[in-house]
C-alpha cells in the first residue's frame, strides 16, 4: 500500500511538473507584455496560462484537498487576523487600555495607505481562501461544504461575541472583569464546542438525507461529518483564544497558529489521501488534527501569558452576567448566518429556474462575491473591536470615529475591487469556465453586484458597530427582515413579475439600501442612548 501510495504521488508531482512548464510559459507571456500597454487581453493569456497549470490536477482532487485545507483553516480563521498590520498603524496593541485606534481617532490619518493596504490584503489572501474551497468541494461535495460552514460559522459567532465582551472591560481597564470574561467565555466556547459535536453526530444522516444527497455518496459523506464534528470543540476554542487575542489587539498570534495548522492540514492531506489511498474520511481526519492543533497553540499561549487576559484553569468559573454578555452577541450573529443561507435557496431557486448556462455562470460570478465580502469583513471585524474598546473606556468620540472609519475604508475596499471585477471580469470567469455563454452570463451578475457591494457596507458595518456596543439582537431582526422577508418577497412579486435574471439580481441592492438605513438609525439611537451619555460621566468625575 505504501509503495503504491508513492508511486501515486509520483505520477501526480510528474503530472505537475507539466502543468508548471504550462503556467511557465503562461507567466513569461505575462511579465513580457508588461513592457506595453496591460490590456485585457494580455491578462487573459497570463490567467488561461494559469488554468491550463492547475486543471488538471484540481479535478484529479489533489490541489482540491490542498485548497479546502487552506479554506478551512486560514481563509475562516483570518478574522481580522490580518488585521495586524493595521492595529500596529493606529496605536499598537492596545496597551494603554483607552482603545487601539490611539492618535489616528484623534485626527490623524497619515496611516491610511498601510492601513488600507493591510486590510485589502488581509482580506484578498481570505477571500481567496474562500475561493479555492470551491475546488475543494470537487472532492467533498458542496452539500457537505455547506454543513462544514453551519458548524464553522456558529464558533466563529461565540467567538466574536468573545471579542465583544472582553474588548469591552479591555477598555474600561477593569482587569476584573477582563478575568471573568476570559475564563466563563472558555467555559462558554468548550460547551458549545461539545453541543455541536453531540448534534453534529446525532443529525449527520437525517441532515445528508434533507439534503438529498446520493445513494452512492451518503455513507462516505455520513463518515466524513462524523469525523469533521470531532473537532468542533477544539474549533470553538481556537475561535475563543482568537476573540480574546484580537480584542487586546494582538491579530499576529492567532495568524501564526492558525498558519501553523493550515500547512499541517495540507500535509497530512497529502498523507492520509495520496500516501495511505484515504478519501473523504481522510480529508475530515487532517481537519480534525489540524484543529485540534490550533486550539493547543492557541490556549497554550493565552496560559503562559502573564498578561490580564492570561488563562488559568483554577480560575476557570461560570459567571453569569459575563455568558449572557458573550450569548447576547454571539448567539444573534450566527443566527444571522443562518439567515442569509435560507434567502439564498430562494434566490438560488430563482436562478434555477433559467438556463444551465445561466446556472453556472451565476455559480462562477459568485466567486467574485466571496473576494469581495471577505476584504470587507476585515473591517467590519475590526470596527467591532474598536467600538468595543472606546465604549469600554467611555471615548464616545472615538466610537463614532471607530465606525466611521471602518465604514469608509470597507466601502471603498469594496468599490475598488468593484471596478477591477468590472475591468477583468472576462478574465476572471475564464477561471472556472472555458464556455462564452457562461461567462456572459457570470458578467450580468458583475454588472449589478459590482456597483453595488459598497452599498452592503451600510448593512454590515453598521451592524458590527451595533455589536460593539454589546447590541447583537435588533441588529439581527433588521437582518432578517431585510435580508430575508424583503428578499423572499421581492421573488414572489417584482421576480415573478419580470422574470429577467437582473430583476433577480437588484433585489440585492435595494435589501442593501433598506436594512442599511434601519439598521444606521438603530446604532445612532444607541449611540445617543448609552455612548454620549458617558462624556457627562466622566466629565462629573
Amino acid at each position: 500500500m505504501f509503495f503504491a501510495g508513492v508511486f501515486a504521488l509520483y505520477s501526480r508531482l510528474s503530472s505537475l511538473n507539466n502543468r508548471l512548464c504550462s503556467f511557465h510559459n503562461g507567466l513569461n507571456g505575462f511579465v513580457s507584455g508588461l513592457g506595453g500597454s496591460l490590456d485585457s487581453r494580455l491578462l487573459g493569456n497570463f490567467l488561461h496560462g494559469l488554468v491550463g497549470s492547475f486543471h488538471s490536477s484540481l479535478d484529479s482532487g489533489l490541489f482540491g484537498n490542498f485548497f479546502y485545507s487552506l479554506h478551512s483553516f486560514i481563509g475562516s480563521g483570518l478574522n481580522g487576523g490580518l488585521f495586524s498590520n493595521f492595529l500596529d498603524s493606529v496605536g499598537g496593541h492596545g496597551s494603554n487600555g483607552s482603545g487601539s485606534l490611539g492618535c489616528l481617532l484623534c485626527g490623524g490619518h497619515s496611516s491610511l495607505g498601510s492601513l488600507f493596504g493591510a486590510g485589502l490584503a488581509g482580506g484578498l489572501l481570505g477571500g481567496l481562501n474562500n475561493l479555492s474551497g470551491g475546488f475543494g468541494n470537487r472532492l467533498i461535495g458542496r452539500s457537505l461544504h455547506g454543513v462544514n460552514n453551519l458548524g464553522s460559522n456558529f464558533g466563529s459567532s461565540l467567538g466574536s461575541g468573545v471579542n465583544v465582551l472582553v474588548a469591552t472591560h479591555f477598555g474600561a481597564r477593569s482587569e476584573k472583569n477582563v478575568r471573568e470574561s476570559v475564563h466563563t467565555s472558555f467555559l462558554v466556547c468548550l460547551i458549545a464546542g461539545f453541543l455541536m459535536l453531540a448534534l453534529g453526530l446525532i443529525f449527520a444522516r437525517p441532515l445528508l438525507e434533507l439534503l438529498n444527497t446520493r445513494d452512492d455518496l451518503i455513507d462516505g459523506a455520513e463518515l466524513y461529518l462524523r469525523i469533521y464534528f470531532l473537532g468542533m470543540p477544539a474549533a470553538a476554542l481556537y475561535n475563543y483564544g482568537n476573540g480574546v487575542l484580537n480584542a487586546i489587539g494582538d491579530t499576529k498570534t492567532p495568524l501564526i497558529f492558525l498558519s501553523t495548522a493550515g500547512v499541517l492540514n495540507v500535509i497530512l492531506d497529502l498523507v492520509f489521501v495520496i500516501g495511505l489511498g484515504m478519501s473523504t474520511d481522510g480529508v475530515a481526519l487532517a481537519s480534525m488534527l489540524s484543529q485540534c492543533v490550533s486550539a493547543g497553540l492557541i490556549v497554550r499561549s493565552l496560559m503562559r501569558s502573564k498578561e490580564i487576559y492570561s488563562l488559568s484553569l483554577k480560575e476557570i468559573r461560570f459567571h453569569k452576567d459575563k455568558a449572557i454578555h458573550a450569548l447576547s452577541v454571539g448567539v444573534p450573529a450566527g443566527l444571522q448566518n443562518a439567515i442569509f443561507s435560507v434567502a439564498n435557496l430562494f434566490i438560488q431557486a430563482g436562478v434555477n429556474s433559467f438556463s444551465t448556462v445561466v446556472v453556472e455562470g451565476n455559480s462562477a460570478a459568485g466567486n467574485v462575491d466571496n473576494l469581495v465580502y471577505s476584504v470587507m469583513n476585515a473591517f467590519y471585524i475590526a470596527c467591532s473591536s474598536f467600538v468595543g474598546q472606546n465604549y469600554g473606556a467611555g471615548k464616545s468620540r472615538r466610537v463614532l470615529k471607530s465606525y466611521l472609519l471602518t465604514l469608509c475604508y470597507s466601502a471603498v475596499a469594496a468599490a475598488v475591487l468593484g471596478v477591477l471585477f468590472l475591468l477583468f471580469g472576462h478574465q476572471f470567469l475564464s477561471l472556472f469556465t472555458s464556455e462564452s455563454d457562461v461567462i456572459e452570463a457570470g458578467l450580468a451578475r458583475i454588472w449589478v453586484m459590482c456597483f453595488s457591494f459598497p452599498i452592503s457596507a451600510t448593512m454590515d458595518c453598521t451592524t458590527a458597530a451595533s455589536r460593539g456596543l454589546g447590541k447583537g439582537l435588533v441588529p439581527m431582526i433588521f437582518v432578517f427582515l431585510g435580508s430575508c422577508v424583503f428578499r423572499v418577497a421581492w421573488i414572489y412579486t417584482v421576480f415573478a413579475h419580470f422574470h429577467t435574471i437582473r430583476s433577480l439580481y437588484m433585489l440585492y441592492p435595494f435589501s442593501w439600501v433598506l436594512t442599511g438605513a434601519a439598521e444606521i438609525a438603530y446604532f445612532l439611537y444607541c449611540y445617543k442612548k448609552y455612548v454620549k451619555p458617558l462624556d457627562a460621566s466622566h466629565a462629573a468625575e
